[in-house]
C-alpha cells in the first residue's frame, strides 16, 4: 500500500487550471465536459472554512456542446445529489438574451423535469406538431413541459437533447456566449453551482 499527502492548495490550482484551460477553443473541437474535476459543487454553509476562489465553469461553445455538457451534469446530480440531500429539489433556469428559455427541475420522486414558458392561450395544430417534435410532451397552463421520471443517464440525455433542440430552434450558436444561468438553487439552501452545465451566470 502506497500513502501519499498532497498539499490541497495545490490540488485546488490544478483543478482551477483544468477548467480555466482545458476544453474546445471551438465548435469544431470535442468536448470534454465528462473529464472536468466535478461538475457542481453545494455549499450549504456547514462547519469549515469556505474556498477562497471558485473555479469557472466551462463554456459550450454549440449546441452540441451544450448537449454533452447537460447530460454529464444532470447525470451527476441525479446520481449523487439524493445522498446527500436527500428528498430536496434542485432547478435552475437556462435564459437567452434576459429570457427565460427553458427552466429544468430535479425531484427525488419525479425525476427530472423541463419546462418552457408559453404565454399563448393555445397553440395551432402546426405549433403543437412543432414543440413536440423538439421533445417537449404535454401543454400545460402557460406552459410546455417534459418529463423524464427514471432516474438514469438515458433520462439525463433525453433532458439535455430537449434542452439543446430548443435553444438551437431559438437561433442559439453559441450557448455558452449567449446564455445564462439563473436560479440555480437546492429547496433554497445553500449555494449551488453548476461548473459543468456549459453556459455561465
Amino acid at each position: 500500500m502506497l500513502l501519499e499527502v498532497h498539499d490541497t492548495e495545490e490540488l485546488e490550482e490544478e483543478e482551477h487550471r483544468t477548467f480555466k484551460w482545458g476544453g474546445p477553443w471551438s465548435a469544431d473541437e470535442p468536448s470534454d465536459f465528462r473529464h472536468l474535476p466535478y461538475l457542481w459543487q453545494l455549499d450549504s454553509g456547514g462547519p469549515g472554512r469556505a474556498p477562497d476562489v471558485y473555479p469557472g465553469g466551462r463554456l459550450a461553445p454549440s449546441p452540441d456542446h451544450l448537449h454533452d455538457a447537460l447530460t454529464a451534469l444532470l447525470g451527476s446530480l441525479v446520481e449523487h445529489l439524493p445522498p446527500q440531500v436527500g428528498l430536496d429539489w434542485t432547478g435552475f433556469v437556462i435564459s437567452q438574451n434576459g429570457r427565460d428559455s427553458v427552466r429544468l427541475g430535479f425531484d427525488p420522486k419525479q425525476g427530472l423535469r423541463a419546462f418552457r414558458a408559453d404565454r399563448a392561450e393555445e397553440d395551432s395544430a402546426e405549433k403543437a406538431a412543432a414543440m413536440r417534435e423538439i421533445g417537449w410532451q404535454r401543454r400545460e397552463r402557460w406552459q410546455w413541459s417534459a418529463g423524464f421520471p427514471e432516474v438514469t443517464e438515458e433520462s439525463a440525455g433525453r433532458a439535455a437533447r430537449l434542452v439543446a433542440a430548443q435553444l438551437r430552434t431559438d437561433g442559439v450558436r453559441n450557448p455558452g456566449e449567449e446564455c445564462a444561468l439563473r436560479d440555480v438553487s437546492c429547496n433554497d439552501m445553500g449555494t449551488l453551482s453548476l461548473y459543468g452545465a456549459g453556459v455561465g451566470r
